[in-house]
């Protein structure tokens, strides 16, 4: 293994081969612009196969995760009943494209208060 970096847990694609996308640590909160690439990478990978790719927990959970997530092209969200109500406030009153440039912004940040700030203003 590299240094600072891991594999993902495989993501398994309906009968297709597993994929595995190298990604830094991407349990670490103050690496935003690795786990985005990570989430890219992963939505890529889905739609090139016509598959969607959801995520679930706590990064579901955060509203403007959740908004960041949509942009990068994650297609569902699981997460306890109880952050449903926040998490559909905040992507039923942004645009797929606000969505979107909010992703961008945060794949071009270094630190988790910059990526926060990128995002909300992204959202605003």
């Amino acid at each position: 293994m590299v240094p600072g970096v891991q594999y993902a847990p495989v993501i398994r694609v309906s009968r297709l081969p597993e994929i595995q996308v190298p990604a830094a640590d991407i349990d670490e909160a103050d690496r935003p612009a690795e786990a985005g690439r990570f989430a890219a990478a992963a939505t890529d990978a889905g739609a090139a196969a016509g598959k969607p790719v959801g995520v679930c927990g706590e990064a579901a959970a955060d509203p403007l995760l959740a908004a960041v997530l949509v942009g990068l092209g994650v297609t569902s969200l699981s997460m306890a009943p109880a952050a449903i109500a926040a998490v559909g406030a905040r992507i039923s009153q942004v645009t797929l494209q606000q969505c979107r440039a909010a992703a961008d912004a945060v794949l071009a940040t270094a630190s988790a208060a910059e990526a926060r700030e990128a995002a909300l203003a992204a959202l605003s």
